[in-house]
């Protein structure tokens, strides 16, 4: 019984949280758009709410009214998983020619600097591009 009260308990925190996480249309989304907003990806198509949802608030909005479209941009840090793959090449690569290694890392070995960038179509609100750099 212990066990499975602590199953039951763990069961309704959790729909608990994600009520707290979501405002209320989130839930009238279809599941594939719930699946990718709780999955930190936009898609094109999606509204600013939408990207709001999945990405949070931009850092940077860019208005030009001679345009057809507006942009937000996101600059966001993210593990640096990668250094060592990196460093395993670069020294199998140094073996393999027979010189010295050089690993070349940032001045935070742990963190990317990731920029996002959604440009919006003035006409319809809806996401008409994005990119990661």
């Amino acid at each position: 019984l212990l066990i499975l009260s602590i199953i039951l308990t763990g069961a309704c925190s959790t729909k608990s949280q994600s009520n707290k996480q979501y405002p209320p249309q989130f839930y009238d989304y279809p599941p594939d758009v719930q699946a990718q907003i709780r999955n930190g990806k936009i898609a094109e198509g999606f509204d600013e709410t939408q990207v709001r949802m999945a990405w949070g608030n931009p850092s940077h909005t860019r208005d030009d009214s001679r345009s057809t479209f507006y942009y937000w941009e996101y600059k966001t840090l993210e593990t640096k998983s990668h250094v060592f793959q990196r460093a395993f090449t670069d020294v199998g690569k140094s073996i393999a020619q027979d010189t010295k290694p050089t690993v070349n890392v940032s001045q935070d070995p742990f963190y990317d600097k990731v920029r996002r960038r959604v440009s919006f179509d003035r006409e319809t609100r809806k996401v008409a591009t994005f990119q990661t750099f």
